[in-house]
């Protein structure tokens, strides 16, 4: 078993005890019941990092609590349990309420690891807000030696106020920009801004240039339609990049043409393949009637707006189209462990960059191995697998035909939105995963649970992509695939 699926197991049943034993462990604390328990991981890149986030929030609305998990797997060896309480302290400093510490039971050269460290906590660190369970190491089963119980907070916590955000426990992907090319593409740009600081020149057409500087941004042009704030760092330069290069690129970038008083779209493509079978490119800004580009050309062309005007507000877009790309994509590859908490590419980061470049393609067999099984492994995708499986056999095993209607001619359609709805609403209410981003609700639409995440699976031929459910089934997942791409991320070290 995998440090993060190990990691995210044992989050999962801390968070269980606690929610059903509140009593003993808020047996400090003003309020002795009624805590909401959910569970995530951190947002951010911030080093350090907690293997997992327990957020208790009290029904009253009056008290939230932060907690990280340091896990350390059995081979990590004894010199883990030290690094353990170094990791818990920082983790205080960083901001949380609280820290458990989860280690193996024993080692293979310590019989009570446990001891060591409650020993030292005990001397140096007393009133640290931090615990300490133990797990069998035979079933992995977790071992609480002492009731868990949380100290009550201190009004006068040393570290920083600003807590720690939650997240899915699964690497957060967007439908229309979390496409492996892009992926691919981004990591190619991060890979040679590491050796080459040379200044991106980009030419804007002078209407652009215009409008820009009517909106007299304090960040250069190239700057401000990238959003980003500086261009010094390797990230940073590697973003920009591949913004000018592949989406707002010189033939995308114009928003219109013109001739004879009328205005034509452009309605040129990124330059991100999404669909090699087909050749199918990327839309931005034109992607529908409700795209800017659309809604402004039909703007000027009924007279309702100036160039200017228009080309203003088309920029601002671009600038906050770049600021959600770029948030999903970094994050993305932070998760897929493509690159560091510093925005560097790391071994697995650069060993998909050159497979690709090898195969002339990140669709090649290997580089898409890589990516599959850094989703499963990194990207705690084979963690939403196991879930989904484990809720779907119950069901299933209760009702086979659960989620179908009968047809007048006896065949049955099984309803997708309301099998992926169960799913949902199960994650969130009985195993208490924090979902942000798996179910959100806009002024356009409300979006359906796991919208992003199945088409990227798909993508990733993980999901059947021509038959994803079926009767008695639900998802039709891959299993074979997902232990093939398993085996060679293990069996490469990577």
């Amino acid at each position: 078993m995998s440090h993060d699926l190990h990691a995210n197991l044992a989050l999962e049943g801390l968070a269980d005890y606690i929610r059903h034993n509140q009593k003993t462990v808020f047996a400090d604390h003003e309020y002795k019941s009624g805590w909401s328990i959910s569970i995530g991981k951190e947002s951010g890149r911030v080093w350090p990092i907690a293997d997992g986030l327990i957020k208790a929030a009290h029904q009253s609305g009056k008290q939230k609590i932060h907690i990280a998990l340091e896990f350390k797997s059995e081979n990590e060896g004894l010199h883990g349990t030290l690094t353990a309480i170094g990791q818990a302290l920082a983790y205080l400093n960083k901001g949380y309420d609280a820290a458990i510490i989860v280690i193996p039971d024993k080692y293979k050269t310590h019989d009570t690891p446990y001891n060591v460290i409650k020993g030292i906590l005990k001397e140096h660190a007393p009133d640290a807000p931090i615990n300490v369970i133990t797990y069998n190491t035979t079933n992995n089963n977790l071992i609480h030696n002492t009731p868990l119980k949380l100290q009550k907070l201190s009004t006068n916590k040393k570290g920083s106020n600003e807590k720690p955000i939650g997240s899915t426990l699964w690497a957060h992907v967007r439908e229309g920009m979390s496409h492996p090319d892009a992926l691919y593409k981004l990591c190619k740009e991060i890979k040679l801004a590491s050796s080459n600081e040379e200044k991106l020149k980009v030419d804007f057409s002078k209407d652009l240039i215009d409008a820009f500087n009517k909106i007299q941004s304090k960040n250069s042009m190239i700057e401000y339609l990238s959003s980003t704030i500086e261009s010094h760092s390797v990230l940073s330069r590697a973003w920009q990049a591949f913004w000018y290069k592949y989406i707002f690129h010189d033939e995308l970038r114009d928003l219109y043409k013109k001739s004879n008083n009328m205005y034509s779209l452009n309605s040129t493509d990124t330059k991100i393949l999404y669909d090699p079978d087909n050749g199918k490119y990327q839309k931005i800004f034109d992607r529908n009637r409700t795209s800017i580009k659309q809604v402004l050309v039909r703007e000027l062309n009924n007279n309702n707006i100036s160039e200017e005007d228009a080309l203003v507000e088309y920029l601002g877009k671009v600038k906050k189209e770049a600021h959600s790309y770029r948030e999903v994509m970094d994050s993305g590859l932070f998760h897929l462990n493509f690159i560091d908490s510093l925005g560097n590419l790391t071994r697995l980061g650069y060993a998909f960059v050159d497979e690709a470049d090898k195969g002339g393609s990140v669709f090649s067999p290997i580089s898409m191995q890589i990516l599959r099984g850094a989703s499963l492994l990194y990207g705690n995708y084979l963690l939403f697998f196991h879930h989904i499986h484990e809720l779907s056999e119950k069901k299933f095993n209760h009702d086979v035909y659960s989620f179908t209607k009968s047809k007048s001619n006896g065949h049955r359609t099984f309803n997708n939105k309301e099998y992926r709805k169960y799913l949902y609403t199960k994650m969130d209410q009985e195993l208490a995963l924090i979902l942000v981003g798996t179910k959100r609700t806009d002024n356009v639409n409300n979006r359906e649970p796991f919208q992003a995440e199945i088409p990227y699976l798909k993508k990733l031929n993980l999901i059947n992509s021509n038959d994803p459910y079926r009767i008695g089934l639900g998802f039709c997942i891959n299993w074979p695939l997902i232990h093939e791409s398993i085996d060679y991320i293990k069996s490469n070290n990577l």
